[in-house]
C-alpha cells in the first residue's frame, strides 16, 4: 500500500510541477521570479487579498516546494509550501 502512495505522490508531483508555466506559456506570459515581483509592488499595490506563485529558485524545487508572493500591511511578503500543496489556492504572477 505505501508503495502505491509513493506511486501516486510521484506521479501528481510532476504532473503539477509544471502547470503554472503550462498556464503562463498558453497566455503568451512568464511567471516572474521573486525579484520581479518585489519591482512590480513598486508601480501599486498588487495581491492584497490574493497570493501569486512566482518562479522558484532550483535549489528548493528540487526538495518539492515552492514559493509564492503577497502584499499586506503595506509589505510584500515570500512564502513557501509545498509545489502541490496549494495550487487551486493560489494563483500566478505572470
Amino acid at each position: 500500500m505505501i508503495d502505491i502512495l509513493k506511486k501516486r505522490f510521484t506521479e501528481n508531483k510532476e504532473r503539477h510541477l509544471g502547470i503554472s508555466f503550462e498556464e503562463a506559456e498558453k497566455m503568451g506570459v512568464r511567471l516572474m521570479n521573486e525579484e520581479e515581483y518585489r519591482y512590480l509592488q513598486t508601480f501599486g499595490e498588487f495581491d492584497l487579498k490574493t497570493s501569486s506563485w512566482v518562479v522558484t529558485p532550483e535549489r528548493i524545487r528540487c526538495l518539492g516546494g515552492a514559493i509564492f508572493c503577497e502584499r499586506r500591511y503595506n509589505e510584500v511578503f515570500t512564502f513557501h509550501n509545498g509545489a502541490i500543496a496549494n495550487i487551486v489556492h493560489v494563483a500566478f504572477a505572470a
